[in-house]
Order: structure tokens, then sequence, then C-alpha cells
């Protein structure tokens, strides 16, 4: 793999004389590491003069009889610089044989040994007076094995041109690369896909330009040798049933500098350059890149529709073809249309709060799938150094090291950085994120109405992070009604019993949201999560976004006393108009459109509101049959009351007075004596 070996044998005759030493003409190539056999022959080879190529072999002891003697040295073969190879994949290489001066020319020989899985050809050229000689003889193919080609000539052969080719670039392949693009490196997956061959087979592969490869390895199906800096040698087995795959991983480094439209840049892919043709599909993918896409810039490439990728989560930005080996690309930075693909995905989000007085305890867990992204930037709602007992967790296991930055992603100290990156393991399943600290209470607003409203802002994901369904579990202290105090507020709620009364309590409770948070996890994950249970006043709130929600305590039995009282005073007066039907259809008409708009307007509120009432209308309903009984009664007594009737007088005779009465004697009435005449 270094180079081609070269033994040179040379036969020297004496005539009528005895050699001590030969002189020959080495080419520099050749001079590093040159040994002259047999020992027992030759004492030492040394260079004569350090200005030309002349070299002295002498002899142990003078000679006068035939002598065989040979010279082992290595043509090294330079490494190629990227776009080296001939076209079709054919390598070559120019041999300067050693020369023998001051002697008569005979005849000589050309023998090459091809080594397996290549195809080789070669012309000589020869000596005349001194000279190259202008024409060339090739060689001729013989039989045996190893396979050889060789050649005699009347004279000494001066150069041997070689050019050569791997059995392997008889064939086509088919190529698969996969591109994923941040903004500091560039990561490649490259597949090919070899045809069914009972041999062994070899591929040399270089860069299409001088970009430095970091890390090139084989990932599966075959082994590779590093060939010089731009070029290695992949070694395919045998695979006589079925076509051959291997798999290659390298990287580069990106251009220095943040990436922006209209800037471009070269890949340093590899390409198989002993290959009869090549189809390849390159795909793209970019993490932690947003607003951007990538585009062809320079090259034989055709773009097509994205395509599903069984190994990746997500539709590739580009996918381009290309045919040949090899296909330069130069890509640049385009503005992306719509919206960015997501390089990472927060499936669910479950925010718990306990508010306890001046200090709210926050756990914020995120779901989160596994995409392309290497990071997570978490933005909290106050500085690092002003939150207490942060901790951040990721697949339960704690993050000792907190990488503290700003915007752009440059460190900062604690006190001002809110941003907490958190790097994110290679792991294709789905991953927890819990943020947990405490925060000081927030009451938004001014006035009156801050003493009421209470404020809670969760922790929030920057980048390119597509955000699911978000819940809030809350726990507030005492045992009061929850109002939104927001219109982006929407509380999850259902009806429900609350010491013996109806009123509107959350549609999940804590294990219900555990086990909604827990959905898809895998086993190992999902083991060992503490259960988070919220005692008191508890509020759910479903969001589609992190943005922060505002909640207004309201005490129990003020507000069952207000609405009680308000159903009351409506009930009273209505009972009171009764008998008058114009305003009492009045009144109660509107009060039925107050009511339905408020219910429509604020259906939250309305609830609560709803849920106030029974004392009322219990106390409205004895009042009513309170009422009515009376009514009833009076009723009664007036249809059921003794009349009034004229009867004639009964006239009763009266006793005589007594004798010696001293009573005087009445005269009759006459009120009831007919009239005369």
């Amino acid at each position: 793999e270094s180079g081609w070996r070269l033994t040179t044998d040379i036969k020297a005759s004496p005539i009528r004389t005895e050699m001590e030493s030969l002189e020959v003409e080495i080419p520099s190539v050749l001079q590093a590491g040159i040994q002259a056999s047999p020992p027992e022959l030759v004492e030492k080879i040394e260079r004569v003069d350090p200005a030309n190529n002349r070299f002295v072999i002498r002899f142990a002891h003078a000679r006068r009889v035939d002598t065989v003697i040979r010279l082992d040295s290595v043509f090294p073969i330079a490494p190629k610089a990227p776009g080296g190879l001939e076209s079709g994949g054919r390598e070559s290489a120019s041999l300067s044989l050693p020369r023998v001066l001051n002697t008569f020319d005979r005849d000589g020989r050309v023998t090459v040994a091809v080594q397996d899985g290549l195809e080789v050809r070669g012309v000589v050229h020869e000596w005349d007076r001194g000279r190259l000689a202008d024409w060339a003889r090739s060689l001729e193919e013989q039989s045996g094995k190893p396979p050889t080609l060789s050649l005699t000539m009347n004279r000494t052969p001066a150069r041997v041109e070689l050019s050569w080719l791997p059995l392997s670039a008889l064939i086509p392949v088919r190529s698969t690369v996969d591109l994923t693009l941040d903004d500091r490196q560039a990561t490649v997956l490259h597949r090919i896909t070899l045809p069914k061959s009972p041999n062994p087979r070899q591929l040399t592969w270089q860069t299409s330009v001088g970009q430095p490869l970091a890390q090139v390895r084989v990932v599966e199906g075959g082994s590779l040798a590093a060939r010089g800096g731009h070029e290695w040698l992949l070694t395919v087995p045998a695979s006589p049933d079925q076509e051959t795959v291997a798999v290659l991983a390298y990287s580069w480094p990106m251009p220095e500098g943040k990436p922006s439209v209209g800037r471009q840049f070269e890949t340093g892919l590899l390409w198989p350059m002993t290959v009869a043709g090549c189809e390849t599909r390159l795909r793209v993918w970019m993490r932690g890149l947003s607003g951007l896409r990538p585009a062809v810039a320079d090259g034989a490439w055709e773009e097509l529709p994205p395509e599903l990728a069984t190994d990746h989560d997500t539709l590739p930005a580009l996918v381009l073809h290309g045919s040949g080996s090899p296909v330069p690309l130069a890509m640049r930075w385009e503005q992306a249309a719509g919206l960015a693909p997501a390089g990472l995905i927060a499936e669910r989000a479950l925010i718990q709060v306990r508010a306890e007085g001046s200090q709210h305890h926050y756990v914020a867990r995120f779901r989160l799938l596994p995409m392309a992204a290497t990071f997570v930037d978490v933005e909290l709602p106050s500085s690092v150094g002003a939150l207490n007992d942060l901790v951040i967790m990721l697949a339960d296991k704690r993050v000792q090291q907190l990488a503290i930055v700003d915007e752009s992603g440059s460190p900062v100290p604690s006190l001002s950085g809110r941003i907490v990156r958190v790097p994110l393991p290679a792991k294709r399943s789905a991953l927890e994120l819990r943020v947990e600290y405490f925060m000081s209470s927030w009451r938004p607003g001014g006035g009156l109405a801050s003493q009421w409203r209470i404020g809670f802002v969760p922790p929030k994901l920057r980048g390119s992070v597509f955000v699911g369904a978000v819940r809030w579990h809350v726990a507030l202290p005492g045992s009061d009604f929850v109002l939104p105090g927001d219109d982006r507020t929407v509380l999850d709620q259902r009806w429900g019993l609350r010491r013996f009364l109806p009123a509107p309590v959350p549609s999940r409770n804590a294990e219900e949201l555990e086990r909604w948070f827990r959905a898809g996890l895998d086993e190992a994950s999902s083991e060992g999560f503490p259960e988070y249970s919220l005692a008191g006043t508890e509020a759910v709130v479903r969001q589609s976004a992190l943005e922060p929600i505002q909640l207004i305590p309201v005490p129990r039995m003020p507000w069952l006393l207000v609405c009680s009282l308000l159903v009351l005073g409506v009930g009273g007066l209505l009972a009171l108009l009764r008998r008058s039907r114009f305003l009492f259809w009045l009144i109660a008409m509107a009060v039925l459109l107050v009511c339905t708009a408020a219910s429509i307007l604020w259906p939250q509120t309305s609830m609560a509101a709803l849920a106030g009432t029974p004392p009322g209308w219990l106390v409205l309903c004895l009042l009513l049959l309170f009422l009515g009984w009376q009514s009833r009664r009076y009723r009664r007594r007036v249809v059921f009351m003794p009349g009034f009737s004229r009867s004639k007088p009964v006239l009763i005779p009266s006793r005589p007075a007594s004798a010696g009465s001293s009573a005087r004697r009445r005269e009759p009435s006459t009120v009831d004596a007919p009239p005369s005449g």
C-alpha cells in the first residue's frame, strides 16, 4: 500500500579483468532505504558524489566470474491531491530504474507482479545511447498465479510506466449520504452499496476538495486504511449471495463565523474513485440553525422533493441527486421560507407550582422527543443568581455544570444570565427535562387589583423548539374559589362536589396529570419519578404555548355570601313585582340577558359565580315558600269568613212591675213599628 517494491537483479560478467566494484546510477526516489545483497559478496554500497545519483557497490573480494547482485528498494506512491485520480478511477506511476554505468548492455527483462484485485497495464522505455528512448514497448500478460506482466528486450530498461485499476472499478455502486449541518461542523454518514461478488474488493476514496476531514472511520461493512491526508483505501469483504453495504462516518469543520444569508461554503464529501459509476443521493439536515436553509451554489446536482428517512425523525431540509464520481458541491445559505423545521420537540409540558407565602416552588417538566438538536436553551423567568435551589435534571440525572449564556450563545455570569444551555444525549427515545427552583411571588398589575391577582411565569425553551400541550397544576393555600386573572388563562375544570355543594373542580387530579405526562416514556426513565401531590385549593390550566398565567383566589365564604345575596336581591325584587306583570317580565328578561351575556363573555367567572349561589337559592326557595304559605292562608281566611243577615225580632213579654216597685214603665220603641197610614 505504501508503493511499488522494486527488485533489480544485475548480472555482471568480467572480461579478462577482476571486478572490485560496480558503479550504479540510482534515481533519487529509490535511494532511501536501498539495500544491496547478497552480503557474502557485497561489502557495502556508498554514494560517491552527493551532487549526483551515482553509487558504488564494493565487493567483499575481487570477482573473476559471473556475479549477480540484487538491489532492493521501494518506489513510494505520493498521496494524491483531491481529484488526482485519472478519469475512471485509474491510478498511474512512472518508475525510473537503476542503471549500471561504464559497462556494455546485453539484454534486460522487466517483470511486474500484479496484486489480487487489480488490473495493471504498463510500458517500458529503454536506454538509447545514454538517454531515454522516445519509443516504448508494452508489457505482456503472463499466465500463472499470481498473474504477472513481463517483457524481454535487447537493452537495459530505463523506465516503467504503470497504470492500474481495481477490479471493483468495473462495477457501478450506489451511495446515500446523510449530511447534518450546524454552526460549527458538518457530520456525514456515508452509505455505499456494492453488487454481490465472490471476491473481496478495494475502493479508493478521496475528497473532492482540499477540505481536512476528521474522525474518518468505518461504521460497518469493511476496513479502512489511510493513504495520506486526503485518500483512504476501503476493503470490502466478499459477498457472493447478496449486495454489500459499507458505512463510513466522518466530519469536517464549518467556516468560522455565524452562518448568514448568501454565505457559501465547500463540502468535504468523500468519493469512491475506483468505480465505474456512482449514483449519489445526498440528504441534508440542520441542527441548531433557524431561519436558514442550504441550497446548491455550484455543482452538477439535481434537487429532489423531501423524502422520509427511517433513521431520522424529521424531513431533510434538502435532497440532491448526482451522477458520477467525484461530483464537487458548493452550498450557500438562503432565507428559509415559512416556518423553520423544529430542531427539538417538547411533546408535553407539565408546570407544577406550590404557592406558599412569598415563595413559589416551581417544578417544570418537559417530555422531549429525539431530534437533530444537540442542546436545548432554557430561559428562566429571572437570572440564575436570583433563583433559589435551582436544579436541572435530564433523564433522571442531575446536570452538575450549568452553562449560562446570553441570547447569542456567549457565556455570561450567573447574576445577569437567564439562559441555561443543557446538552442533549444522542438518545433515540423520549426523555424528561426537569427544571426546579424557588421564586418570589409575583403580583402583576397595580392598584387594588394586584392585591388579589397572582402571576406565575414558566421557564421557556428557546430556539427552534416546538412545544405541544402545556398543563399547569397550581396549589394555593386555603379553600378558595379560583378565577382567571386574564383572558389568556383557561382553567381546565368540570362540575363536581366540594363540601357537599356543587362547584367547579379541576378536570384532572395529580395522578391523572402524571399519567398524561408519562405516556410514551421509556420504562427505565419513567421509574422513580416522585409523586407531586398538591393539597388545598387546586387549579389546572391548559395552554398551547409556554406563557405566564394569572389567577385570582377568592375566599370561599365571602364569595358564597355575595353571590347568594345577589340571588336573594333579584329574586326578592321579582317576588315583589309579581302583581305588576309588565315590570315583572321586563326585569326578568333583563336579568336573563345579562346572565346569558356574562356566560358567553366570561364563562369561567360565570361558572364560579353560579357555584356561589346555592345558599342563596336555598334561602330564596324557603322565603318564597313562606310567602306562598302566608298568601294562601290569607285567601282562605277571606273566603271562609262568617257573613251578616237581618232576622225578625222576637218579642219577649215583660212581666208587670211588682207592687211597690219604684221602676217606672218605659215607653215602647217605635223603631220597628210599621209606618202609619
